[in-house]
């Protein structure tokens, strides 16, 4: 059971929501923060708050559009080549076909390495957005709307891009056929005109670093034009590449994926080229042939860097281009640099590598992250705390040699989406705080410590943050960074941001909110995070304040129904399971407070805190909650012997006298309560019967604790 829960990821969702719902192929959407030209701005999207613009230091933050509820995804800004305009996509339904499907995290938390959408037929718009005076800024302006057959195509920005000298947009259009063309939008005369000979049922683009075009096709129907084309825009000598039709696996099995996977990466001078490719296996357990290829734009030539049985990913050139960065594997990553004429190098890094960034502008230095999945040693026996597999991650820069592993100069939360500025040494990318572990019931029922991630700058010479911090829940993300790593007063003020703007609760009404478990058994505020920041600083009139505070608004309970209504049964139940004085919402909030103490890395906190609670408890259930959530620490910390005891002495007989049988009749909730304490008593209780467990302790312990369980079953 563990094992399972632990992995309630994209992929096991995939697998049961797939098949069922009837979705098309997946495509990982694309949340990068991309940079100017000139290095001066960067702009981003960010899902249902909108697009943004800032300055290379975070300053001039600017929304510069705001979606409607039928934007089904939009695109990354995309700076003109020499100038202050961005375009950038939206995609909205054409009514035919299914409904929009996006996958995000269980909970229905965005996931931080981007939503996957499922094939949906849509139209796009593209904007056009110019840097004039104005307060508030001017608006964008629509300049075309195109067809495509995936959503994932605006959502992956993969639909339009910026001719290299301005003035015109290349973008993709379906029309009413089967097929996706390639196309040129003049912004001066409005007019459009096909650049590209070719058509394909799945088709992206982008431009070489000189003045030529690169095209990727998948099409089940002609699968000889399958891979990478070059040539001009609009001409006919285009150069199809040999080996290309030969598609790398993409992260989802998709045409789109595939492409994606297989896009070459150029030199800075445009004269070469590498790319991934992938001949499948002749069987279900052959994982087939990966192959690393070089080519060379004169004489048309393409020759093998290394293949093997594990898939290529993440190529990037350094500045001269005489070195090609490469990541080889899966879980158990390696990062690799290639010389010119010779073959991969040894491993760079130490751990396994997430990803590879690429080199500096200057070159002399590189990046890359790996992810911190670091588990405590009683980890596996806490079955109502478990880990969260790559809630966090490492960012380290090494020399641009990489002839050593570099140093670490970021940790505590999640990375995604790493990109060098064109200029300086700088990074823009999404830091994520997530839980490190999550509680049964926030897995089960989706309620628990959510995730947020702002937008940020990074100088990883200084370690200095420019937070993109777009809404008070992203500012309180940033103090929950700054207390992780004990800056209490720099928190502090990133909560106080966070409250002068913070939205006031609403009622949850069950009858027409689709998501109403989850904002129930999730706070709407952060005053857990207030109270534990102000005992740090020794504020403890105030600490004791919020906490109380929080122990009075959390778990929600539904709202009332109108005067002169009943309640429905939903309504009742839920209202009578959430109860403040209940043993449901005793553990749901106890639960969420170890998440919290946990993914700021404060066990001794923890273990203090519910020490401390069962002491001052005023009833069973709240006492019983404490113990429990106490419990899962110590197992966590590997206190064997301590565990044991308050299992024995506190947890076992509170769970005897609240779940004892009921009479006939007993009201639903209360059925319901009994089995849910039930349950999480079980978890809790197991590890004393398994042998494993108990084999390291003393055996004088194990024999006592074995006499005081044969007194509590008499």
């Amino acid at each position: 059971m563990r094992s399972l829960l632990r992995r309630l990821g994209a992929p096991l969702w995939f697998g049961v929501l797939l098949l069922p719902l009837g979705c098309g192929p997946a495509v990982r959407e694309d949340r990068s923060i991309n940079w100017s030209a000139d290095g001066r701005s960067v702009g981003f999207q960010h899902g249902g708050e909108g697009v943004f613009l800032a300055d290379k230091d975070g300053g001039k933050l600017t929304k510069i559009y705001q979606p409607g509820s039928d934007v089904l995804a939009t695109g990354s800004p995309l700076w003109e080549p020499a100038g202050k305009r961005v375009i950038f996509t939206t995609a909205r339904s054409t009514g035919q076909g299914q409904t929009a499907f996006v996958l995000p995290l269980p909970g229905g938390q965005p996931d931080p390495a981007g939503n996957v959408y499922f094939q949906q037929e849509v139209v796009y718009t593209c904007w056009l957005y110019e840097d004039k005076p104005g307060d508030p800024p001017p608006p964008p302006t629509k300049l075309f709307e195109a067809a495509c057959d995936h959503v994932g195509y605006v959502a992956a920005n993969l639909a339009v891009r910026w001719h290299p000298k301005g003035g015109r947009i290349l973008y993709l259009d379906r029309g009413t056929g089967k097929q996706h063309g390639l196309f040129a939008f003049d912004l001066a005369a409005k007019t459009s005109s096909r650049v590209f000979p070719h058509s394909a049922a799945a088709l992206i683009f982008d431009w070489t670093p000189g003045d030529n075009l690169t095209c990727v096709l998948a099409d089940p129907q002609t699968p000889k034009t399958n891979g990478i084309w070059v040539g001009q825009p609009g001409g006919d000598d285009w150069w199809h590449v040999p080996q290309s039709g030969e598609l790398a696996q993409g992260e989802f099995p998709s045409p789109l994926e595939q492409l994606r996977a297989t896009r070459p990466a150029w030199t800075p001078d445009g004269k070469r080229f590498a790319f991934p490719t992938w001949t499948p296996g002749k069987s279900e357990k052959d994982a087939g042939r990966h192959v690393l290829r070089l080519a060379t734009l004169a004489g048309q030539t393409v020759a093998t860097v290394a293949e093997g049985t594990e898939p290529f990913r993440d190529l990037h050139w350094n500045g001269d281009g005489e070195r090609l960065g490469v990541v080889r594997g899966g879980a158990n990553a390696t990062l690799h640099v290639v010389r010119q004429g010779q073959p991969l190098s040894a491993p760079v890094n130490r751990r396994p590598v997430r990803q590879f960034v690429g080199w500096n502008a200057t070159g002399d230095r590189l990046a890359y992250v790996v992810p911190d999945d670091a588990e405590t040693a009683g980890a596996k026996w806490a079955f109502l705390l478990l880990p969260e597999e790559h809630a966090r991650d490492v960012v380290y820069v090494a020399d641009g040699a990489g002839a050593d592993a570099g140093r670490e100069v970021f940790s505590g939360m999640r990375v995604t989406f790493p990109q060098w500025s064109p200029k300086e040494d700088k990074l823009s990318l999404w830091f994520t705080f997530a839980p490190t572990h999550r509680s049964i019931v926030g897995l089960l029922l989706g309620g628990g410590l959510r995730r947020g991630d702002p937008a940020a700058l990074f100088d990883p010479a200084t370690g200095q943050i420019s937070w993109l911090a777009v809404s008070p829940q992203e500012k309180t993300q940033v103090g929950h960074y700054y207390l992780l790593k004990r800056d209490y007063a720099t928190a502090w003020k990133w909560y106080e941001e966070a409250e002068k703007d913070w939205p006031a609760a609403k009622p949850v009404d069950p009858s027409s909110n689709p998501n109403f478990l989850r904002e129930l058994l999730e706070p709407r505020d952060f005053r857990f995070f207030q109270y534990y920041c102000l005992t740090k600083l020794g504020r403890n009139d105030e600490a004791r304040t919020k906490l109380a505070e929080f122990r009075a608004a959390f778990p929600a309970r539904p709202a009332a129904p109108p005067a002169g209504q009943q309640p429905t049964i939903v309504d009742a139940t839920l209202r009578d399971l959430l109860d403040p004085k209940g043993t449901a919402a005793a553990l749901v909030r106890d639960f969420y407070c170890a998440e919290v103490f946990l993914s700021l890395d404060a066990t001794d906190d923890a273990e203090t805190f519910f020490g401390d609670a069962i002491k001052t408890a005023s009833t069973d259930s709240a006492r019983l909650s404490g113990a429990t959530a106490l419990g899962q620490i110590l197992l966590l910390k590997n206190k064997r012997r301590q565990y044991a005891d308050l299992t024995t002495d506190t947890v076992a007989p509170l769970l005897f006298k609240l779940t004892k049988d009921r009479p006939a009749g007993a009201a639903l909730d209360a059925t319901l309560v009994q089995s849910a304490v039930e349950m999480m008593g079980q978890w809790h209780l197991q590890p004393l019967f398994v042998p494993s467990f108990l084999k390291d302790m003393p055996e004088e312990d194990v024999r006592s604790l074995a006499e005081r369980w044969q007194a509590l079953r008499d």
